[in-house]
């Protein structure tokens, strides 16, 4: 893919889907792969979406992923977003999936002040997110993950070694253009 077939808004999207993926490499839960959707390149395709689709990570089974875990990825795409490139960046209906997660998490946990937890979780997300080495890791995925081939996106372990590169050179890149 070259810079001429990426519709604008999809650095966007990709530190959407790579603050999930980097994140979830942060908390020790095995990602499988990160995409961006085929909307980000063929201007067409969005008459033929039926709803807003950035991409998504797929994750590994893993028994031990905790529900505040699994709430703390969710999150982490909105925080990625906000920090890295501005506040409100992205559509509020690219975060849809994500805030249906939160709840869904919150009722399992017959959590009984959403609002209160949710930006627990938000906050918790953020201290995540505001380590420089994570930070840094998050806008290479990114980068990354716009020039990789769609239909395979990146895998799992380029995520872990991008955050492993990142934490060993103690990398706190901070560019937050678009």
């Amino acid at each position: 893919m070259n810079a001429k077939q990426i519709r604008p808004g999809a650095k966007i999207a990709a530190v959407h889907e790579a603050g999930h993926a980097v994140v979830a490499a942060y908390l020790g839960v095995p990602v499988d792969c990160v995409q961006l959707s085929s909307y980000w390149v063929d201007p067409l395709s969005i008459f033929r979406q039926s709803d807003f689709s950035g991409g998504g990570v797929s994750y590994l089974p893993n028994e031990t992923l905790q529900l505040t875990e699994h709430a703390i990825i969710s999150a982490a795409a909105r925080i990625a977003v906000d920090e890295l490139i501005r506040p409100g960046a992205h559509p509020e209906m690219a975060y849809s999936d994500d805030e249906d997660c939160l709840q869904e998490i919150a009722d399992e946990l017959r959590v009984s002040d959403f609002r209160d937890w949710r930006l627990s979780i938000l906050e918790r997300a953020r201290e995540i997110i505001s380590n420089g080495s994570v930070r840094a890791a998050i806008l290479r995925v990114a980068d990354d993950l716009q020039a990789a081939p769609l239909e395979a996106g990146l895998t799992g372990e380029h995520v872990r070694e991008v955050l492993r590169a990142c934490e060993t050179a103690g990398e706190t890149r901070l560019e937050t253009s678009e």
